[in-house]
């Protein structure tokens, strides 16, 4: 167990906890728990400050004996072994003082810092002070002068860092630039010949459709028969005439009227006899009296005159009529060819129609 007076002593004296431990050889903890017990009072402070005054002031006795030493050219662990003194302290003092690693301050000779701008690449043109300061250089490449820290042109030597001329950088940046610019031409050059290419090889193959397609046969859709366009001149690959094609188009025509007529209220009572007797035989257009004999018949065709009946729609079929006895009445066939699909303005007076 340490003696009170002994912790009293060493605290009269300015001991902090941590040196009164180390005094002691009890942890920092330990020696905190006897001085409370025993009421001792030791100020709180910050770990180091008051140790460092302490250590700096013995720097400050000690500061001429360790200039000389570190100017006689001994190291840091040198001076602190001989000396006894904190490493980081004698170096504090060193740079107080100015004195480098080689015991020297921070100067070099001209001819040093010139070498030294050599051997990176570049030309010393003057401005060195020290170590820390900019020194103006000559770029060898472009001849561009410019000003550079020391520290980075030596330190550029031991690939620590990097130093470029700004004007080299600017031309490399520009070449960069060029050559992006170069590729992205070259890629857009290439797209445009491959799109044209693509555009060469797509009217090739229509040329060869179109030639194949006129030269093959073809069937027609309306008389069956097989033909080819480049003899037939009609350009369609399914009928070999314009009148096959018409007569295509009017047989859908007619199949769709029928359509539309048995779509709608539609009466299968009517019959072309049954209306004329009904009409007694008379033209509701015209008014003559229609002829039920007016025909001629050859081997197997029927030709109708004028005046043979026909059933005529009133309101027509396409506009919307039906096929019911209140819509339908007889007509000789000049008028009903006349009338069409067109209304009768005044029926049973003249036999001009509208539309005519």
């Amino acid at each position: 167990m340490v003696e009170i007076s002994v912790l009293r002593d060493l605290v009269s004296k300015g001991y902090t906890r941590h040196q009164i431990a180390e005094a002691i050889g009890y942890s920092y903890n330990r020696t905190g728990e006897v001085l409370r017990e025993n009421g001792i009072d030791v100020k709180h402070e910050a770990k180091g400050k008051k140790r460092e005054k302490r250590d700096l002031k013995e720097c400050c006795d000690r500061t001429q004996e360790i200039v000389s030493l570190r100017k006689s050219g001994l190291s840091y662990n040198q001076i602190a072994n001989k000396v006894g003194v904190n490493k980081s302290q004698i170096s504090t003092v060193c740079r107080r003082f100015g004195l480098g690693d080689d015991g020297k301050p921070h100067t070099l000779n001209i001819d040093a810092v010139a070498s030294v701008v050599c051997k990176a690449g570049f030309d010393y043109i003057g401005g060195y002070e020290n170590s820390k300061k900019p020194v103006l250089i000559r770029c060898r490449v472009c001849g561009a002068i410019f000003r550079k820290r020391y520290n980075n042109v030596a330190n550029s030597l031991l690939g620590l860092c990097k130093v470029l001329c700004p004007e080299c950088k600017k031309q490399e940046q520009e070449l960069i630039k060029q050559g992006r610019q170069a590729a992205r031409q070259a890629q857009q050059q290439a797209q445009r010949e491959a799109q044209s290419k693509r555009m060469a090889e797509r009217n090739s193959r229509e040329v060869n459709n179109s030639l194949t397609r006129r030269l093959a046969n073809h069937v027609c859709k309306t008389c069956g028969r097989t033909f080819c366009i480049e003899l037939t001149g009609y350009n369609s690959t399914n009928y070999c005439s314009k009148l096959c094609q018409t007569a295509k188009y009017r047989k859908q025509h007619d199949r769709k009227r029928i359509a539309r007529m048995y779509s709608k209220q539609h009466d299968n009572d009517i019959t072309l006899k049954k209306l004329y007797q009904r009409d007694n035989g008379a033209c509701y257009i015209c008014g003559r009296q229609c002829d039920w004999y007016d025909f001629e018949k050859t081997d197997k065709t029927i030709i109708c005159g004028d005046s043979y009946p026909s059933i005529d729609h009133v309101i027509p079929l396409s506009k919307g009529g039906l096929h019911v006895w209140g819509n339908v009445k007889l007509c000789c066939r000049a008028c009903n060819t006349v009338k069409g699909a067109e209304f009768v303005d005044s029926p049973g007076k003249s036999t001009e129609v509208s539309g005519e």
